[in-house]
């Protein structure tokens, strides 16, 4: 009797339960695989606690998503460590289970290295290959660094004599090594941490060739072994130079070095070397400029670097500074709100509705302490708000004559603050700039223009604060351009600007003039058009008191004034004083 013949429904339905049925048996599989990397990630937990460095261990995130960047990092912080404490062999089976359960090292781990893995490893060792029994050691330079928690200043007393001992035992030609912090900073608590490199060289054609790091070991601490790589433009013995002057080049945290093969005496350094070192940041500024020096060619490049750098990293530290006093301030201590003002009203409409072919610019005059900088700033950011521009430009003037505006950002910056102008004629001088023309101006002029930059404030503020000390003020009331409230807005602050502020008490005009300086005696004749009188009574030194107490027949006598010009310095003081 002929065998059944199944139909083909009956064979794809046989094929899709088998197909069920293995996808149903790969869930289990998955798990099992994730319970050996969670015990193999708590061995290495383990290990690491004992090694103290707990804060390294793994978390449950390090697990899901094989290979783990962050397993191979702890794989080799526990590799040295665990050597000094008899627990390689544990660590071994950890990072075996690790990898018996599909956790993926960045190498596969072998129980022996191949022939043609030892030649490419070159200097060095594999990674991970001191978790392999039997590893091989065949180099001809390599760097061996030492970390332990036991080291400190003292150190360097025995490790000197080690290396070499060891440099002479071995037969390496050239060594080197140094001992440094490995915190430069060291802003965590705690005492600071140390620790060593030490760099042999071997140019008798064989090297040194070992199955342990026992000739290596100093204090019980077993090294790091790390590879010397060769480009293709570079020969080996170069590459061991370079290795040698890396260890015994005083860097950053570099505390003590010593080399039996020094630079420019029995090999010349790169200056890549140099480049490269301080790219890394393992190089101070000055540190850099001093090695710099000694290779000569490229030093004035190197020096601009090195002083364009500071200048940027000075501004960053000054920027970072006040940001966090401000932010301190303003927490601790908010600042009330300004008051409203005509003036600024009127100001601020400039800047919404229609489009104006040119803008007036805003000076506000007090006294000290009057809050004329915090209420420049609140009508930036006003204007700021009007044209969706989140900053602006703040520019201490003083005694300077010309406006560095090299900082101004049209596309940032809602207006610029001129800050404590000490002279009125400063803004007369660039009142062309100033007041808002639809124009380019080229700033920074100079017989070269090297330094030359364009900048336009059409349909940006202007904001400028003068003191009552400041020079000219009389030409903010005299002057056609400047009183003209077309080109210039002048807000008189006669007390504080912000709300909240205690009224000053009524002060007589004598009180007031008696307080003033030479050169605010000076500045009250100007603003009254006594320019002749004014120089006459600053060269002599006449103050607010001596004014009050002056008499015609003093000022034409002793300060050698005419009648006429006597009389009306005379009748402008007590105009004064009668309309205050």
């Amino acid at each position: 009797m002929a065998p059944k013949r199944s139909s083909p429904g009956a064979r794809a339905q046989v094929k899709a339960k088998a197909r069920v049925k293995a996808k149903a048996s790969a869930v289990p599989r998955k798990l099992v695989l994730l319970q050996g990397r969670r015990q193999a990630a708590r061995d290495l937990n383990a290990l690491a606690s004992e090694c103290g460095v707990a804060d390294k261990g793994l978390r449950g995130d390090d697990l899901r998503c094989p290979p783990s960047e962050k397993v191979h990092k702890l794989i080799r912080v526990l590799e040295p460590r665990c050597a000094g404490i008899g627990a390689t062999e544990r660590l071994r089976t950890a990072v075996k289970k690790w990898a018996d359960n599909n956790g993926t090292l960045l190498q596969p781990l072998r129980e022996e290295p191949t022939n043609e893995e030892v030649d490419n490893a070159g200097a060095g060792l594999m990674q991970h290959t001191v978790l392999k029994p039997g590893y091989i050691l065949r180099s001809k330079a390599f760097m061996v660094t030492f970390n332990s928690r036991s080291f400190s200043l003292q150190t360097w007393g025995e490790l000197l004599p080690w290396a070499q001992e060891r440099a002479r035992t071995l037969a390496a030609k050239a060594w080197a090594v140094c001992l440094e912090e490995t915190d430069p900073k060291h802003e965590k608590p705690g005492p600071q941490v140390y620790h060593a490199h030490a760099y042999f060289y071997w140019t008798d054609g064989q090297g040194l060739f070992r199955r342990n790091l026992e000739d290596l070991r100093f204090q019980e601490v077993y090294p790091r072994i790390d590879k010397c790589s060769v480009r293709q433009d570079v020969t080996p013995h170069t590459a061991a130079c370079h290795g040698l002057w890396y260890v015994y080049v005083m860097k950053l945290g570099t505390c003590n070095s010593a080399s039996n093969f020094l630079p420019w005496q029995h090999y010349n350094p790169r200056g890549g070397w140099l480049q490269k070192l301080w790219e890394a940041k393992k190089l101070s500024h000055d540190q850099f400029l001093q090695l710099s020096q000694q290779f000569r060619t490229g030093h004035s490049q190197r020096k601009r670097d090195v002083e364009d750098l500071r200048r940027e990293e000075e501004g960053e530290a000054v920027a970072e500074v006040m940001k966090a006093e401000l932010a301190g301030l303003h927490e601790q201590a908010p600042l009330a709100p300004v008051k409203p003002f005509p003036e600024v009203e009127h100001y601020l409409s400039f800047f919404s509705g229609a489009p104006h072919w040119r803008r007036p610019f805003l000076v506000v005059v007090g006294a000290t302490n009057f809050g004329k900088s915090l209420l420049a700033a609140d009508v930036l950011r006003r204007v700021g708000e009007l044209l969706h521009l989140p900053d602006y430009l703040e520019v201490t003037v003083e005694e300077d004559a010309t406006l560095d505006l090299s900082g101004f950002s049209s596309a940032k910056h809602a207006g610029v603050l001129l800050d404590g102008v000490a002279d009125v004629l400063t803004l007369k001088k660039h009142r062309e700039a100033l007041q808002g023309r639809p124009k380019l101006t080229k700033g920074g002029r100079s017989q070269t223009m090297m330094y030359a930059y364009d900048y336009s404030l059409c349909r940006r503020a202007v904001v400028a604060t003068c003191d009552l000390a400041a020079e000219n003020l009389h030409l903010l009331k005299q002057d056609h351009w400047l009183s003209n409230p077309q080109n210039v807005v002048t807000l008189w602050l006669e007390e504080p600007a912000w709300v909240g502020a205690p009224r000053l008490p009524a002060e007589a005009a004598s009180q007031r003039m008696g307080r003033w300086t030479v050169a605010e005696v000076a500045s009250f004749l100007r603003m009254r058009d006594l320019a002749g009188p004014a120089k006459v009574l600053a060269e002599s030194g006449v103050n607010g008191n001596d004014l009050l107490g002056l008499r015609l027949e003093v000022l034409t006598a002793e300060l050698r004034l005419s009648t006429f010009a006597a009389r009306k310095v005379v009748l402008a003081r007590d105009a004064f004083q009668a309309e205050s």
